[in-house]
């Protein structure tokens, strides 16, 4: 998915948001669990079902199964955590009202645990920086700056206001 996608899908689910909102939390809250199990599994069939299902793989030794990467890359992506009432709304709800860039620092740490067992393994790409934080459109978001060009790109990295390409590229995905 290219960064211009991202931002024309979230503007989508934003002005979505801005015209049905609350009929979307009307019609959630009036499912039952079971009904919205069904949905949630219509929509990505193989959603964990566990809370935290990345320390469920990395348990079941599953660190280096494809099977299992959405499960350290979406650990907050689970049955568990979706099926009450309020929590799928209040995800929806945030970002579709907060773009990308705002989650950015918080999608870097989700995939943590993926990282720390090898499950996850960003490509290392040396001598840039990759731009997320406070990029609040498509033409600025996860743009790269070389170091040689820009004397702060590597700092901005150090301090966490970028990101190494690779590791940019997996909270891009996320």
């Amino acid at each position: 998915m290219s960064v211009r996608n991202m931002f024309k899908d979230w503007n989508d689910l934003n002005s979505l948001l801005q015209r049905h909102e609350a009929v979307l939390h009307k019609r959630w809250a009036r499912k039952t669990r079971e009904q919205r199990k069904k949905i949630l599994l219509a929509a990505w069939p193989k959603m964990a079902h566990t809370h935290r299902p990345d320390f469920q793989a990395m348990k079941l030794n599953k660190m280096k199964s494809a099977e299992y990467r959405d499960h350290f890359l979406f650990p907050y992506f689970n049955l568990k955590d979706l099926l009450p009432v309020n929590n799928l709304l209040r995800f929806i709800h945030s970002r579709g009202h907060y773009k990308p860039c705002t989650f950015s620092f918080l999608d870097e740490g989700t995939w943590h645990v993926g990282r720390t067992c090898n499950a996850i393994v960003p490509k290392f790409i040396n001598g840039y920086t990759m731009m997320l934080s406070g990029q609040e459109s498509g033409e600025t978001y996860g743009g790269i700056v070389s170091w040689d060009d820009d004397d702060e790109a590597f700092n901005l990295m150090m301090i966490g206001v970028g990101l190494q390409p690779g590791e940019g590229l997996i909270v891009s995905e996320v």
